[in-house]
């Protein structure tokens, strides 16, 4: 069982509760392409201090790192990105000692400390590099670091000072044409560069202070050539070719001089076979096709021939891999749809379990592994209130869940709904009756707001805009118009949130009549849309290059979808469907559509409203009108037994606090603050006055 760090997330800052620290978390950690990793967890932090696991993705489109926290199953959940001073974000790679993160971008290495409690970065110092540079490569003892130059058919090699990680340069040495992969021997003598256009990998001896040697080479007779692994006792080497059919040769290495040979060659089921890796028992090979899509696995017998490829689809232009921090699970990041497929290979198991998304065409992604899981911990209840243009702040005791005042801030007529940025830097407030959202700094220690300003929204006589999320990379803002009279197709206002937190609009959207609520899912692909009086559930593709939607696919046949939620896998949506009064199941295919719905009756005659989940995912919460409140078990399948059914004053909207331990309700002039046992049943234990809170469309919002 691993232990578990409860940490609030508020703007850019984390609170360190158990230790009642209080950190920045503008925040980051990072991983080396071809495999890259980082140590066994806690350096930097107390002996027995537990340290959760990040997973870092180096966006080459924009100048940022996403950071990604890897829960207790090895899948990954948006936390935060941070801005690494260059304009594209080429490779990263974790330290050895887990202390220092060094991020590759245009044209400069730039080497940052890194917090391993909340994975904040600190710019150490930057060094030049050759042009275009493509990857990172770390010696084994941590002492230098190599990268490569494509344009310049070299390699830029630094020395990194093991107190500091500092970084200073010390040499250029030339390669073949086009120089793509490096990877150093297991020994630590020799580094490898493979050359994509002459036919060759070039061997160079490291010497102890990290300085290269001549080079040898070995030449194969094809081109272009991809990448270069080795085995743990550093024998036996994979090289990819990445042609149309897609080969492997294996090699032996003989040593000292590291030179190459062919034993035999195997062809891989999928086309552009580019990176390569073996897993940590070295059972298993995994290879990237880079124009195929896929990931091919094959499985090695004690000889090191490879036998029984099993080919899995991956996302678009998939670049690298790596693997999980206990060698459970594969992310393969991808540059065209700039996300990251995650695959579960335990046991020899090929899954494919999920995407996620970044901010950019992912070129690097890495693991810093830790010794527990990341939990947030909320702390503020934010209501808007319609009628009484304000937003009033309820401070939150992170042990009772209780609730106390905790100021107002005036905002424009109609506000429905409030939403903060995932780094929770900024929030953002949609007035209905003004036809604008407008902007907040959120102060990181008292959570106050700040009006940043106004963006005014497409408004006619029969605009009604009432709902607004967020996509979990941070990236873009969707706006949702529900119009009126009814029988008009509500619209979608698409926004790109700049770093300032500003909004620029991106575009306009129409679905279908009367839209009720839309939501996200977790890896930010793809787009819900509640319309109700269409009765159906409209999907839109997310562009990830500047947010606009495509119509993927109507689901209809339901009566009335009203509110909708994740589970926290991805796998299932719930939807509730008033005039069924039901809640829908539908399982996620891995192109975003809707498959095998699953109607679940609620004991209510009356219409369902709010539906909320507990974090874990085994826990369903709904609301029928007849003040009543449904807690339902979800099993492995996503599907729900009901456990209990309580009293409630009317809940339209539900929302959960992180640590899944207290759940609010928005009600008429009033919060209901209920707590979960550890069974997840609830019992209401607060009501917290709320004057003027009420309405059909109430919201209230948990940071």
């Amino acid at each position: 069982m691993l232990n578990h760090i409860w940490i609030g997330n508020q703007a850019a800052r984390l609170a360190l509760a158990q230790l009642g620290i209080v950190f920045t978390v503008i925040a980051l950690s990072l991983v080396g392409c071809g495999g890259g990793g980082g140590g066994g967890g806690s350096a930097g932090a107390g002996a027995n201090e537990v340290t959760p696991s990040f997973a870092f993705a180096a966006n080459a489109s924009d100048s940022t790192v996403s950071v990604y926290t890897i829960e207790d199953d090895g899948t990954l959940e948006h936390f935060t990105y941070q801005n690494v001073g260059t304009s594209s974000s080429r490779d990263v790679v974790v330290h050895p000692n887990d202390r220092f993160v060094y991020v590759l971008g245009s044209n400069r290495l730039f080497a940052f400390s890194v917090d391993p409690r909340t994975a904040e970065l600190t710019l150490i110092n930057d060094r030049p590099t050759g042009s275009n540079p493509k990857e990172i490569a770390l010696g084994v003892n941590g002492a230098s670091a190599y990268v490569s130059n494509i344009n310049d058919d070299s390699i830029s090699v630094f020395s990194i000072d093991l107190d500091s990680g500092a970084l200073a340069s010390i040499d250029t040495v030339d390669t073949g044409d086009n120089p793509v992969d490096l990877e150093m021997h297991p020994s630590g003598t020799l580094l490898y560069c493979v050359n994509r256009f002459d036919q060759s990998v070039s061997v160079y001896p490291v010497e102890s202070d990290g300085r290269l040697g001549s080079k040898s080479s070995a030449y194969f007779d094809v081109d272009p050539l991809g990448a270069i692994t080795f085995t743990s006792d550093g024998m036996t080497a994979y090289l990819t070719v990445p042609l149309s059919h897609g080969l492997v040769h294996r090699l032996s290495v003989s040593l000292p001089d590291g030179s190459l040979s062919t034993i035999e060659t195997t062809s891989v089921n999928g086309s552009g076979p580019i990176e390569i890796e073996l897993d940590a028992n070295e059972n298993f090979v995994y290879v990237v096709n880079g124009s195929g899509n896929s990931v091919t696995q094959f499985s090695r017998d004690p000889s090191g021939a490879l036998h029984s490829p099993a080919t899995r689809t991956a996302s678009e232009d998939p670049d690298n891999v790596t693997f999980g921090p206990d060698g459970n699970m594969l992310y393969v990041g991808s540059l065209t749809d700039a996300d990251v497929s995650v695959f579960s290979i335990e046991g020899g198991t090929f899954e494919f379990r999920d995407t996620i998304r970044a901010r950019g065409g992912v070129r690097g992604f890495a693991v810093l592994a830790g010794n527990g899981t990341l939990e947030r911990d909320s702390r503020r209840v934010y209501v808007p209130l319609r009628d009484d243009r304000e937003i009033v702040v309820l401070d939150r005791n992170p042990s009772s869940g209780r609730l106390e005042d905790g100021g107002s801030v005036a905002t424009g007529l109609g506000s429905k709904q409030i939403a903060f940025h995932p780094r929770r830097d900024h929030a953002y407030a949609i007035s209905d009756d003004a036809g604008e959202i407008e902007h907040f700094a959120v102060d990181p220690d008292s959570g106050d707001l700040t009006s940043e300003g106004i963006t005014i929204l497409p408004t006619d006589s029969q605009a009604n805009w009432s709902r607004l999320t967020i996509d979990p990379a941070g990236r873009f803002l969707y706006a949702l118009d529900n119009r009126n009279p009814l029988g008009i197709n509500g619209r979608i206002a698409i926004f790109v949130i700049e770093d300032d937190g500003s909004l620029t609009a991106s575009g306009l959207q129409t679905t279908s009549d009367n839209p009720e609520n839309l939501v996200i899912s977790p890896g930010g692909s793809h787009l819900y849309v509640m319309n109700s009086f269409d009765d159906n559930i409209r999907v839109f593709e997310i562009d990830p290059s500047d947010g606009d939607l495509s119509v993927q696919q109507t689901f209809t046949g339901i009566d009335r979808p009203l509110q909708a939620v994740f589970h926290p896998s991805g796998r299932y949506l719930y939807v509730t469907v008033q005039n069924e009064q039901s809640v829908y199941r539908f399982r996620i295919q891995p192109d975003g559509d809707l498959d095998n719905a699953q109607d679940f009756q609620t004991p209510s005659p009356s219409q369902t409203k709010a539906v909320e989940i507990d974090p874990t995912g085994t826990s369903l919460y709904v609301t029928s009108a007849d003040n009543s409140l449904a807690h339902w078990a979800i099993d492995d399948n996503g599907g729900l037994s009901l456990v209990t059914v309580i009293t409630d004053d009317g809940s339209l909207w539900l929302e959960m606090s992180e640590d899944g331990r207290h759940m609010y309700g928005a009600q008429s002039d009033d919060v209901a603050q209920y707590e979960l046992d550890s069974l997840g049943r609830p019992s209401l234990v607060d009501v917290f006055a709320v004057p003027g809170l009420g309405g059909y469309q109430s919201t209230i919002t948990i940071d």
